[in-house]
């Protein structure tokens, strides 16, 4: 019997030695791969992990740096601590968070800081090529302001998730959010909070990935926005960006509740207020659920015959 468990004990004690080691030599796998695809790569890209460290034994195995940092094709963005990990015994799911705040810029405009009060994400990879099945985002408590005096607030929500997966060439996106708003800075007014939906697939998004959205196309299966203070829109049809990243689209606009919608409306762009008044009135008289055209030419938007200014290049 002492014998049976001397050789027991030398067992379980070689088996725990060999994990221990093959854990540190994947730690040290991990952190040369890391500092091989960083720094300048091809296409004019750059991307930085600061510190790089493997931690999580002995469960656990995951990628630490102190900041992160990345940009390509005019825009850069650098962000905080980044924390990493995957379980041993599923390590083909990955789950990350990020610290604020981060810096967004491109190049010919100001820079825009971002802040939340948590970041997650996380992603399945498949095999045989370790590409991933689809990749998560949730934010709360998300701000975007403009690093101009005042500092104002270009974008807030409660709750943000981005969602992608890949198609074949193309990535589908998803966007879902909740108390959504814009600054006066961006409308003019104030807008309502939106809680929303966007559905959209990026054409040949598997090939323009980490190059930059100039030049790309989407078809927009849905696009569902919802106001608290009442009102309903949706939208389907194309869009694209062009090499100028200016933005085309083609949508249809489906409208619930005109009258709560109009006043959504009239608070954030109160400059077009009176246009939109005018153009409710015609819509109540085609039913509960009017629809128009939106058209987006080279930024410039046009509501059925309304023009409602323009958007910035991207």
């Amino acid at each position: 019997m002492a014998r049976r468990f001397f050789w027991f004990t030398v067992l379980i004690l070689f088996a725990l030695t060999a994990y221990t080691g093959g854990w540190y030599w994947a730690a040290d796998r991990l952190v040369q791969e890391v500092q091989a695809r960083t720094g300048d790569l091809p296409g004019g890209r750059h991307l930085e992990c600061e510190n790089p460290q493997a931690k999580g034994f002995p469960f656990r195995i995951g990628l630490y740096c102190d900041s992160i940092a990345y940009s390509a094709s005019g825009m850069a963005i650098e962000g905080g601590a980044l924390r990493s990990a995957a379980q041993i015994y599923n390590p083909f799911r990955l789950v990350a968070e990020t610290d604020a705040p981060a810096r967004l810029t491109f190049a010919g405009y100001v820079p825009f800081d971002l802040n939340w009060e948590n970041a997650r994400g996380s992603t399945r990879l498949a095999l045989p090529e370790p590409m991933p099945e689809i990749v998560s985002t949730e934010l709360t408590g998300f701000a975007m302001t403009a690093d101009i005096d005042g500092k104002p607030a270009l974008l807030t929500a409660d709750r943000l998730e981005v969602h992608m997966r890949p198609a074949g060439r193309d990535i589908e996106l998803a966007l879902r959010f909740q108390g959504l708003a814009t600054g006066e800075i961006l409308t003019g007014g104030t807008m309502a909070p939106l809680t929303g939906v966007v559905d959209l697939v990026w054409k040949d998004g598997m090939a323009r990935l980490g190059r930059g959205i100039a030049g790309s196309q989407f078809t927009v299966r849905s696009i569902d926005l919802a106001a608290a203070g009442g009102g309903r829109l949706t939208a389907t049809g194309t869009a694209g960006v062009g090499e100028d990243r200016l933005i085309d689209a083609d949508l249809t606009l489906t409208a619930e509740n005109v009258a709560g919608l109009t006043a959504v409306i009239g608070r954030a762009f109160p400059a077009v207020a009176a246009q939109v008044t005018t153009v409710a009135a015609g819509l109540s008289a085609m039913g509960e659920k009017p629809s128009l055209p939106l058209r987006i030419a080279d930024g410039a938007i046009t509501l059925g015959f309304l023009p409602l200014g323009s958007l910035p290049p991207l």
